[in-house]
């Protein structure tokens, strides 16, 4: 079963590890060996954070955890939510 959000595994200095193929769909380039901090410049690894941030035409909330050894990203995206808050 595919996640339907997108998913990093890093070490605990912020560069990407793994990432399901739902990030792909996310980012649209290869993380390995990426910094969090490549893929959106507001991004960076530490204890429970939560970001909200627009890439590509998309929002994205974007929560970071500290895990053993790394951190973990989940990736949702909130565009369609985004668009029918701003609707008229």
């Amino acid at each position: 079963m595919e996640l339907p959000v997108g998913v990093v595994l890093m070490d605990t200095s912020g560069r990407i590890l793994e990432s399901n193929p739902a990030m792909g769909r996310v980012h649209g380039d290869s993380l390995d060996a990426m910094l969090i901090g490549d893929i959106h410049p507001d991004l960076e690894p530490g204890p429970d954070r939560e970001f909200v941030v627009r890439m590509e035409g998309r929002w994205l909330r974007v929560v970071i955890a500290r895990i053993e050894g790394g951190f973990l990203g989940i990736f949702e995206d909130l565009t369609d939510i985004k668009n029918s808050e701003e609707a008229p």
